[in-house]
């Protein structure tokens, strides 16, 4: 990360701008809009600038720059067209500790400026670190029409809940339950949106009184090959929503990068002839974090039914009546849970137990059909037990 993303409070803050074109003016709109006490210096100045001025928006200094100008200021940006100017405004600040933007010259700012969406007091910043400001717009117009207006109502909703949500649920993860009900509850949205502050008030109280759900979950997650831009949308939420994730050695940094920041992380990972954790350790993981009433993701690289052994944590949960869910990693058309009715898995078969006979409770909990889509088991991928058959001539039979 080669920036540090934060922002910034400039209320009633002295800031120095230096230029008075086009540029400088949209510099000094977001100055303006963030409440900042803003002087603007340069040798001409737009149209704009004089109105602002003549309306005590805005002080305007007209000459050439002097480092004085930077005394007390908090921020500077130098948005002239001459170079020599702007190096002389970022050296006079560097030398200040003042941070300063310098536009289109991103190595001699110490801070630089992002596209934004704004729905505030909701606001998201969208930068590629000065390399690419056209990908950055783009970015942003792609989230400005999928982001819905009213964000910043239901932003500023739930800033007047906070006191009376922190009062009413004792725990940090009941608070979090809450606020998720409320997020994606589209009655309030649209209620809010139509301004009608008896529905508001009649929904914002029945979610306050109505139980919220304390029972824990597991979810079995595929995190593929590494790469975080091949999870699935449904992986990613799931991660992203979990209290604790459980995750293994083959699940990449960059995966674990998109985990939220105050989940818990516990490592099992293992690799051939060394095992970290044993398995019936993670399953009794598993279970007692799950029996706390938390979201449990168990993360594992690849798919978690191909030699992950998912299938054993999967029974372990439905024995002690734990709700789980899969989102395994799909290789495209191959939908092996559905094709063999069971997990691909070597100490199963070990064990002496045939492929493809959970029992029916078990297979309708997580959501299997009867073994193959209620055909015989035709056999099993990384090898045939005696007289299953060939896989692949069962795959092909099935899919052409």
């Amino acid at each position: 990360m080669d920036h540090l993303p934060i922002f910034c409070q400039l209320r009633q803050r002295d800031c120095l701008l230096v230029g008075g074109g086009d540029v400088a003016e949209r510099k000094a709109r977001l100055l303006l809009d963030a409440g900042a006490n803003v002087t603007v210096n340069a040798l001409d100045f737009t149209p704009q600038f004089q109105v602002w001025a003549d309306s005590q928006m805005l002080t305007l200094v007209q000459g050439e720059f002097i480092p004085s100008l930077l005394d007390n200021c908090w921020l500077a940006i130098a948005a002239t067209d001459d170079e020599t100017v702007n190096q002389q405004v970022s050296e006079a600040a560097e030398a200040r500790r003042i941070f300063c933007n310098v536009v289109d010259a991103p190595r001699q700012a110490s801070f630089i400026m992002p596209s934004i969406i704004d729905r505030s007091p909701l606001m998201v910043a969208v930068s590629s670190g000065g390399t690419s400001p056209v990908l950055a717009r783009l970015l942003r117009e792609k989230l400005e029409s999928i982001l819905p207006l009213h964000l910043g109502q239901l932003a500023r909703y739930a800033g007047h809940l906070r006191a009376r949500v922190k009062q009413q649920f004792a725990t940090v993860g009941e608070r979090r339950r809450f606020w998720e009900k409320l997020f994606v509850n589209d009655r309030l949205a649209q209620s809010l949106a139509n301004d009608d502050r008896q529905a508001v008030a009649d929904t914002t109280e029945q979610l306050l009184t109505e139980p919220l759900e304390h029972r824990g979950e597991v979810v079995l997650v595929g995190a593929g090959p590494g790469d975080a831009g091949l999870l699935t949308l449904k992986g990613l939420q799931q991660i992203q929503q979990a209290d604790v994730v459980v995750y293994d050695r083959l699940v990449s940094d960059d995966i674990m990068n998109l985990v939220r920041r105050d989940a818990d992380r516990v490592f099992v990972g293992k690799r051939s002839g060394y095992h970290c954790v044993p398995q019936e350790e993670i399953n009794q993981i598993l279970l007692r974090e799950a029996q706390k009433g938390r979201r449990v993701v168990r993360l594992k690289g690849g798919d978690p039914f191909i030699f992950g052994r998912g299938g054993e944590e999967l029974e372990t949960l439905c024995e002690a009546g734990i709700p789980f869910s899969v989102c395994a990693w799909h290789y495209r058309r191959l939908r092996l849970l559905r094709l063999f009715g069971d997990p691909l898995d070597p100490p199963r078969f070990r064990a002496g137990r045939p492929p493809g006979h959970w029992p029916p409770e078990n297979r309708r909990r997580a959501g299997l059909g009867e073994p193959g889509g209620g055909e015989a088991n035709p056999g099993v991928l990384h090898g045939s037990e005696p007289g299953a058959g060939d896989p692949r001539e069962a795959y092909r039979s099935r899919h052409g």
